[in-house]
């Protein structure tokens, strides 16, 4: 076992509430028996045979009270070294009685043989452990006792779980378990952890079924970080329903697990397991490479459904790469998967692309949400969100970027609002309430389904240049005001028309009349803006109808062109830039009704200039540089904008003192 790390040994022992252990057995034999009746303590060893086998060792351990260390120093004269690399211990299981450690703060540590007879086995641990039969109901080390560490043990063969943790505070480092049947580390008591942000702690996991299994209520605190869980025929890491407030990695690169190559194909061809698996409630899985190799840029997704599959509460899934989980010709795969639980968070994570977002790493879907049980609805979750970091990007997948389904006639999810989020390159929409493709807008938003099918925001006018960009529109929907409504831009609309969004611009609440203006940052001529809707109760909508934005116009030039006017002519505004006061100049092809409004940089109204019907001519509107408040607004850029029958126009003047 390759070690270059000095201080890994020094990171366990920190872990244990002593500071020195009482007594070292040390184990210089493969073999498996015992030569003394069971009452032995330390310092009795070795018995009459004149060697200390592991068994031996750990039974003197249990009977020793204090801590204890249990060491190796095999010589390569004996039988067990196998293929001048391992030392293979084969368990016998005559008994029906596995290898067990029953007293608190028992040190194992295989990285002693290393030390003892060099770097035997480069590619893992020099001690290795086998069951003599495929025991479907021992184990390869049970730990019942707390404070315990295992650390440079591997190879866990023929055993149902190659180690249990049934007591507390115990720490799994540097090991390798290769082939149990049910799990490679299976845990059912509380503050556990397995690997660590050190390099020399991680450990290489995989097994015929999970690789880390976190079952019943006691297994609370666990934290499971720098593991390479690769390979495992079923799930990476799996947390039952009842256990909660586990972690699973860390936003610290060392403390990140990589997941991947799980899984296999049923008879039906049907992709099966997950990278991580969370049924629980108040869990975090955080910092992690799912369905990738260890630099987050190729697809090792292996045959695994989903990344991660969610249908627990309150859990927080952050920061993670979840990718490469893409199409197959028998069942969906998906980035995340949630088929259950309300207050779930899923922020800052990569889905679909490799850690920087420029390479693609396509999942089939990127997140859905949907149905599994009709009593297990998913209800009231945070997909993303506006602060540092919490915005998602979820680009390249094959199809739907973020889906929410219903399952048929019955209940549907609801409240899953999705905010600030990059989502680009889809193959399909990049927000889906259905899976049938753009949900069409009803009136008065008043029919049900995923999220109440809500009404996405229509925009009227998006026209900008260096300084802005207006966006302006309306909303059917009740309670408008109570709407937050998020846009973006993006180079190329979804073919649908209807828009992705790769940057978030900003959001708004439209007025009681469904009204909103925006504005957005300049340079955006010649892109797509789009925007989502989100309800009081947190439903979000698909995206709009992308618009293409154009140019505003400013003019020095009181006249109009001597030609006829278009129908739909463009206004004037002079003089621009302006000291005390500028003019709106227009003319209308016939009558009808006009409004003239002004607004901040941040979409704020400042002042309505204008709105009534005006007969067909042309017309004059002066702005003073007053307020609606009664006072002289302060220099700088605002916009007037114009709504004629025929034309919306939005005009950048500048203040100056």
């Amino acid at each position: 076992m390759n070690r270059t790390c000095p201080l890994g040994l020094a990171v366990v022992f920190l872990m244990f509430p002593f500071t020195a252990f009482a007594a070292t057995l040390i184990v210089d034999a493969t073999a498996d028996s015992v030569d003394f009746g069971g009452a032995q303590q330390a310092g009795d060893l070795p018995g009459p045979d004149g060697i200390v086998t592991f068994r031996e060792a750990a039974i003197a351990a249990n009977n020793t009270s204090g801590p204890d260390t249990i060491s190796f120093q095999i010589p390569l004269s004996d039988p067990g070294f196998t293929g001048g690399q391992q030392f293979l211990i084969t368990v016998s299981f005559d008994n029906n009685i596995g290898l067990m450690i029953t007293d608190d703060s028992t040190l194992i540590d295989g990285t002693t043989q290393t030390d003892f007879t060099g770097d035997t086995n480069p590619n893992g641990p020099e001690i290795a452990f086998r069951g003599n039969v495929l025991a479907i109901n021992t184990n390869g080390i049970t730990v019942f006792s707390n404070d315990n560490a295992i650390r440079g043990l591997g190879d866990f063969s023929f055993f149902r779980y190659g180690i249990q943790l049934l007591g507390n505070r115990n720490s799994v480092v540097s090991c390798a378990t290769l082939n149990p049947m049910s799990a490679g580390v299976e845990i059912r008591g509380a503050n556990n952890r397995i690997g660590g942000p050190s390099p020399e702690d991680g450990n290489q996991i995989n097994s015929s079924g999970v690789g880390v299994w976190i079952r019943l209520a006691a297994a609370t605190g666990n934290i499971v970080q720098g593991n390479l869980i690769s390979g495992n025929r079923s799930s990476g890491v799996v947390i039952e329903s009842d256990a909660s407030g586990n972690i699973i990695g860390g936003l610290a690169p060392g403390e990140r697990n990589v997941v991947n190559s799980t899984g296999h194909f049923s008879g039906e061809s049907q992709p099966v397991g997950q990278q991580i698996s969370c049924k629980a409630n108040g869990n975090v899985i955080e910092g992690n490479y799912l369905g990738t190799d260890a630099t987050g840029t190729l697809d090792q997704s292996g045959s695994a459904k989903n990344g991660i599959y969610l249908r627990g509460s309150n859990n927080t899934v952050r920061g993670n790469v979840v990718s490469g989980h893409g199409f197959t010709l028998r069942g969906h795969r998906e980035g995340v998967l949630v088929h259950g639980g309300t207050g779930n968070i899923i922020q800052g994570n990569f889905i679909g692309t490799d850690p920087t977002g420029s390479i693609a790493i396509p999942n089939e879907h990127g997140i859905e949400v949907s149905i599994f049980l009709f009593s297990e609805v998913p209800a009231d979750m945070m997909i993303g969100g506006t602060g540092p970091g919490e915005a998602n990007v979820v680009a390249f997948n094959d199809e739907i970027g973020i889906g929410v389904f219903r399952s048929g006639p019955g209940a549907v999810p609801m409240g899953i609002t999705i905010s600030g989020n990059a989502i680009y390159g889809n193959g399909d929409l990049g927000i889906d309430l259905e899976g049938e493709g753009v949900t069409p807008n009803d009136s008065g938003d008043g029919d049900t389904g995923p999220n109440e099918f809500m009404n996405f925001p229509v925009i009227g006018t998006a026209e900008g240049d260096g300084g802005g960009t207006f966006v302006s529109g309306t909303i059917d929907t009740p309670s408008p005001e109570t709407v937050t409504l998020e846009f973006f831009w993006e180079d190329t609309p979804d073919p649908s028309g209807n828009g992705e969004g790769e940057f978030f611009g900003g959001s708004v609440s439209p007025n009681g009349a469904g009204n909103f203006t925006l504005m957005l940052p300049g340079g955006l001529i010649g892109k797509f803006v789009t925007a989502t809707a989100t309800d009081a109760s947190g439903n979000t909508s698909e995206f709009s109808v992308a618009v293409l934005v154009g140019s505003i116009p400013t003019s020095i030039d009181p006249s109009f062109p001597n030609d006829p006017p278009p129908v739909a002519a463009r206004a004037h505004v002079y003089p621009n830039p302006f000291l005390t006061s500028t003019t709106l100049r227009f003319r209308l092809p016939s009558s009808g009704r006009v409004t003239g409004t002004v607004y901040d940089v941040r979409g704020r109204l400042i002042r309505k200039l204008i709105d009534r019907e005006m007969r067909g001519g042309e017309h004059l509107v002066q702005w003073d540089g007053w307020g609606e408040s009664g006072a002289q607004v302060a220099p700088g850029t605002y916009f007037i904008h114009l709504r004629t029958p025929l034309r919306h126009e939005s005009h950048r003047v500048v203040m100056v003192r």
